[in-house]
């Protein structure tokens, strides 16, 4: 293998002691190049070696090549392909051995390509003298047009294919259909970001049940975008694009329709973990991210985290954690807020970089799934404090400590499980590519991608979300029906109408905890599972009762703020504490009493 060095030197000695002009020979600086296999939009060849421009830099002079060196086209899927055919290098006058060439690949920077395939004589018609070249009455300067050869079964019509570029009034103006690209020419997703991959090509057949009378006949439109792409939680059922290139479709409602020009979709390939996945992504307007629903979202998010904040700080400061019931509520709220305090910040900033994005995404994943464990134990707790029919445990330290520690186990391993699973899922795909957990990928959050056939956020949240959810009723049925049988036996065996009335309100006031626990214990979150089944994007009262749900949800920080901390005997505890107010020793013990139960 010569060296990089040994190779620059040489095409610079070559230079010197050659006095044929060619346009596209190479006369420059020395650059720095890389003889390795990534794909880079500038080369340096000669008929012996190629090497890679890695240098951010800008040429006037190219060659302007659709593919790679070594590479022909492929017109079916537009893509390149590696061929040994060295026609192209000929027909464009590279034969000097000697003699060291600048190639640009691709059309990168251009927004509207059209394809058009010629033969020979036709192909070196239209080329003239290369500075820029005349098609169909229109002149395209250097950098606005690419060649390349065909690759074809063909060895006596060698075909040529000549691509050009237009902006975006190309689309308003022509009969022919574009469809939208999502990364620029020759590159595909690699996670969130596009990067050289011009093997891949442009395939759109997956999507030719959306698309009206589809034919390969199209013009490849790249917008600058300012908006971020989502999935859309959409059937194609229910999206149409038009041969005008316009896109019509429906969330529920009328149908809702924009032309080609508005930033609304794009197609793309995405490539992770070995998947090759056809997407079609659109376009949340950067509008609506700023809109009074988004900006509701993180006030009412963010109020959230502080009112987890200090309710840990209450059971931590004024209680001290003394009770199992302490220890659970102060989990629960830091699981809690693990998971809304991240995703607040994505919110605010939706595309951190890698790896960070991945570490939030995990760490939303792993917050929710704890949030949920705990509510288990504290619907399990509740049941074997109010409605177990057992003798109760002794309440000595060595017990409750025990407790604590099988509730730990539960409430911090279960989640971790999931996460680490759901991790090593996501690095090594391990499951088949339905199943495949997307973090990190497109988005930092596990993506939705039913509509692509991926049930990786079914299986790594959906699933266990709703077991959790069906324990947490199962708990709370048991409870309640032990408290309607206790008061039932009361009114049967209290004898002084005193007796009846101090053993009802007890249990009334048990029935009203264990009312206010279910409406915080995630069933409300039973609606995310019916979302992932049906779309309530299909009709407009189902979309609003989605909105208010999710808004419900945000709001969970502060429900549990109210149901543990703001009440009377709390904040009387609490001033006193702060000595705002002075209460005797006697009236502190039992108020303290009564609050922590």
């Amino acid at each position: 293998m010569i060296s990089h060095g040994f190779l620059l030197l040489f095409f610079s000695f070559i230079l010197s002691i050659t006095a044929s002009t060619n346009y596209f020979k190479y006369t420059g600086p020395n650059l720095t190049t890389t003889e390795n296999e990534t794909f880079t939009e500038f080369y340096l060849i000669n008929r012996r070696n190629v090497l890679h421009v890695t240098e951010n830099v800008t040429f006037n002079h190219f060659l302007p090549k659709c593919c790679p060196p070594n590479y022909k086209y492929e017109k079916g899927e537009r893509k390149c392909v590696r061929s040994n055919d060295t026609s192209i290098i000929n027909e464009l006058g590279m034969n000097n051995v000697d003699d060291v060439y600048l190639i640009k690949s691709g059309l990168r920077d251009c927004e509207v390509i059209v394809d058009h395939v010629l033969l020979l004589d036709d192909f070196k018609s239209v080329l003239g003298n290369y500075k820029q070249i005349r098609y169909k009455n229109e002149t395209f300067a250097s950098g606005k047009y690419c060649v390349d050869g065909i690759d074809n079964d063909s060895e006596y019509e060698k075909e040529f294919i000549l691509r050009l570029c237009y902006g975006p009034e190309y689309c308003r103006n022509r009969e022919l259909r574009c469809l939208k690209k999502c990364c620029p020419d020759g590159e595909i997703y690699i996670g969130r970001d596009c990067h050289a991959q011009p093997e891949y090509g442009f395939p759109t057949e997956h999507y030719s049940d959306i698309i009206v009378n589809f034919t390969d006949n199209f013009a490849i439109f790249r917008q600058k975008r300012k908006c971020k792409l989502h999935f859309p939680n959409i059937t194609h059922e229910n999206i149409t694009i038009f041969e005008n290139g316009s896109i019509s479709y429906t969330v529920g409602g009328p149908w809702q329709t924009h032309n080609v020009e508005d930033e609304m979709y794009c197609f793309e390939l995405g490539l992770s973990n070995n998947f090759l996945t056809p997407y079609l992504l659109m376009c949340n307007n950067i509008e609506e991210r700023n809109n009074i629903k988004y900006w509701f979202s993180r006030v009412v998010m963010s109020l959230s985290c502080v009112c987890f904040i200090a309710t840990m700080m209450v059971y931590v400061f004024l209680y001290k954690l003394k009770k199992v019931i302490h220890r659970i509520v102060f989990s629960y709220c830091l699981a809690q807020f693990t998971g809304f305090a991240t995703l607040t910040y994505l919110q605010i900033d939706p595309e951190p970089p890698q790896p960070t994005c991945s570490v939030l995404g995990f760490l939303v994943l792993f917050g929710f799934h704890a949030g949920f464990s705990w509510l288990t134990v504290m619907c399990f707790d509740m049941w074997r404090t109010l409605g177990s029919m057992s003798p109760k445990v002794g309440n000595n330290n060595k017990s409750e400590l025990k407790r604590t520690f099988y509730y730990c186990m539960y409430g911090w391993l279960v989640p971790s499980f999931i996460t680490v699973f759901c991790y090593f899922e996501n690095k090594y795909s391990f499951f088949p590519e339905s199943l495949h957990a997307y973090i990190g990928d497109l988005f930092c959050l596990l993506e939705k991608r039913v509509q692509e056939g991926n049930y990786g956020h079914t299986m790594f949240f959906i699933i266990p979300i709703t077991c959790a959810i069906i324990v947490n009723i199962i708990f709370f049925v048991l409870t309640v029906r032990y408290i309607i049988d206790a008061t039932e036996n009361v009114r049967k065996m209290s004898d002084t109408k005193k007796e009846k009335k101090e053993a009802l309100y007890a249990l009334k006031k048990r029935t009203f905890m264990a009312l206010k626990l279910f409406l915080v214990m995630g069933i409300n979150w039973s609606f995310e599972i019916i979302s992932s089944i049906i779309s309530f994007k299909e009709y407009t009262i189902t979309t609003y009762i989605e909105l208010f749900l999710d808004t419900f949800n945000c709001f969970q920080g502060v429900f549990v703020f109210l149901i543990f901390v703001l009440k009377w005997k709390v904040i009387k505890s609490i001033m006193e504490k702060f000595k705002i107010i002075v209460v005797s020793s006697v009236s502190r013990s039992t108020s303290l009493a009564s609050t922590s139960g």
